[in-house]
């Protein structure tokens, strides 16, 4: 009996990790950007909503992480909170509908979409445990499995989708369109985790073992943390940077249309560099994977002005470098932090790469148009090289 709903686990999982990954370029990602370009709003102000999302995030991680430990029943609080996201999303179709000036579309976008990644920070902090509470223990790699090709698949085929949309101006209302398909999403991530059964109750009771703000600051003073600020510090910025690629590609010549294709890259480079990273893993140790990832992220410097289809093609390249340091990272830092304390870790670092990511968001808002696009893709590009060789030189060391 377990075993089959565990089986049903992986489906409705797989299905919701899909769901929602399709969705999100139009509440934080790449098409909201677009969108708001497209209503008028300041280059600036974009990359000011990109920033009060990222700080939403950092607040949510934190104060998040003690509310999911303290609350019980983590199953019942992860279908409430898609349920909200659900619901506040809804506030998108007027947004989407009425026309409205700049700066108070900004003001109610804004608004709106740290409600929702708020209420995401939370979710994905609990999405570490529902696994262990709805699917076998001997079962999770199919989990993984279902859950990349899912989301690989349906990311791609709905960036496709939002990508004709958005060209052909289906509706006379392209965004619209584009907002009521993510909410059908949502919903159907909704209705995934309201399908969800537990095998596993270990995780009913509330923790003892909450992450508090003392502990976060005790963290920061390890010696370990110390070592690793500057790499960390630096993959944030270019996280952030490539976060604001569709208004970097605006201000490089390409249309609005041609900009919307870049959630289709991003998915394919997902894909791709999954693929490239079970293959490279297996052959050569994994900072060597790591800085091949930097070197591909080299790419960025050679974006061009004018010419959309060689530009997508080598930010594709770019992003597969990207997500092979992503996934190179996290597995890194596994063999080299005690296990006592690789929770609270891992929370004060994803802490200190969204804040430096924030940072180097509203940099590109601000920046743009002042100086060349070029000088930001290439310090990015930099930041990026020289992070993996520190990680290289620290991993190494601590490997000893």
């Amino acid at each position: 009996m377990a075993k089959n709903t565990g089986t049903k686990n992986i489906i409705y999982m797989a299905t919701k990790d899909g769901a929602l990954t399709a969705a999100m370029p139009m509440v934080n990602g790449s098409l909201i950007q677009l969108f708001l370009t497209n209503r008028d709003v300041s280059a600036y102000y974009v990359g000011l909503f990109g920033t009060l999302v990222s700080i939403i995030t950092v607040v949510g991680m934190m104060l998040c992480s003690y509310l999911s430990e303290k609350l019980p029943k983590p199953l019942k609080q992860y279908q409430w909170l898609y349920f909200l996201q659900m619901a506040v999303y809804l506030a998108m179709i007027p947004i989407g509908y009425f026309n409205m000036t700049p700066m108070v579309l900004f003001l109610v976008l804004s608004l709106v979409a740290c409600g929702i990644t708020f209420l995401s920070s939370w979710s994905g902090i609990l999405g570490y445990k529902i696994p262990y509470m709805t699917i076998p223990f001997e079962s999770y790699g199919a989990y993984t499995a279902a859950s990349g090709a899912v989301t690989g698949i349906v990311g791609v085929a709905s960036s496709f989708a939002f990508s004709a949309i958005i060209n052909g101006n289906v509706g006379g209302n392209s965004y619209l369109v584009c907002i009521c398909i993510s909410f059908v999403l949502m919903l159907v991530a909704w209705y995934c985790t309201q399908r969800m059964k537990p095998v596993n109750d270990v995780y009913d009771a509330p923790s003892h073992n909450t992450m508090t703000v003392k502990k976060l600051l005790e963290v920061f003073r390890l010696p370990l943390f110390k070592k690793f600020l500057v790499p960390n510090t630096l993959r944030g910025i270019t996280i952030g940077v490539t976060n604001s690629i569709a208004l970097i590609a605006l201000y490089m010549g390409l249309s609005e249309g041609q900009a919307s294709m870049l959630p289709i890259i991003c998915a394919l480079g997902y894909v791709l560099a999954s693929l490239l990273f079970h293959f490279l893993s297996k052959y050569m140790p994994l900072p060597v994977v790591a800085i091949i990832g930097s070197l591909l992220v080299l790419a960025l410097i050679s974006l061009p002005h004018d010419k959309p289809a060689v530009f997508l093609v080598v930010f594709l390249v770019a992003y597969v470098g990207r997500v092979l340091v992503d996934y190179s990272i996290p597995v890194m830092l596994i063999r080299v932090v005690p296990a006592d304390i690789a929770g609270i870790y891992n929370a004060g670092r994803n802490i200190l790469l969204n804040l430096s990511s924030t940072v180097s968001v509203f940099a590109v808002g601000a920046l743009l148009g002042k100086i060349s696009a070029l000088w930001l893709l290439s310090a990015c590009a930099l930041a990026y090289i020289i992070g993996m060789i520190w990680y290289m030189v620290l991993y190494k060391k601590y490997m000893k």
